[in-house]
């Protein structure tokens, strides 16, 4: 997973300074509970991407999840579009389409693809810092 996020680290790069392209880096952290079985984890992720014009933003996500029993954690990776919608207020809705593998690794590693759309509101807060508020459908 670390010459991925390397690999996606370089090309972007690359491809933000031949146009008007920013990069862009993002790390967090959530609590996850699966809706199924009630069991809870703690996951970090970090987000390597470009914001090109016209609002779209282009991402790569690698992530570790930890389990707070003794279950099997996991690793992601996906790759995510988004578009942003400008409403003529401070607040921007934006819609995103992500594509992913997790893997579970518990004695026999679990590879499970993964889709998810994700829609929500960026509330700036100050140059260049926004809260994120919004929701995600994932079928897995």
């Amino acid at each position: 997973m670390k010459k991925i996020i390397l690999f996606a680290t370089l090309a972007l790069c690359s491809l933000s300074a031949q146009a008007q392209l920013k990069p862009f880096f993002s790390v967090d952290y959530a609590d996850e509970e699966k809706r199924s079985t009630g069991a809870k984890n703690a996951a970090v992720n970090i987000t390597v991407g470009i914001k090109a014009p016209n609002r779209w933003e282009y991402s790569i996500k690698g992530g570790y999840s930890d389990p707070a029993t003794d279950a099997s954690n996991s690793q992601n990776v996906e790759a995510k579009i988004k578009k942003s919608f400008d409403i003529g207020s401070p607040l921007l809705p934006y819609i995103g389409l992500r594509v992913g593998q997790k893997t579970q690794t518990p004695s026999t590693p679990n590879h499970i693809t993964h889709y998810a759309v994700d829609l929500g509101v960026k509330i700036p807060v100050a140059n260049g810092f926004a809260v994120d508020v919004g929701s995600r459908y994932r079928n897995s």
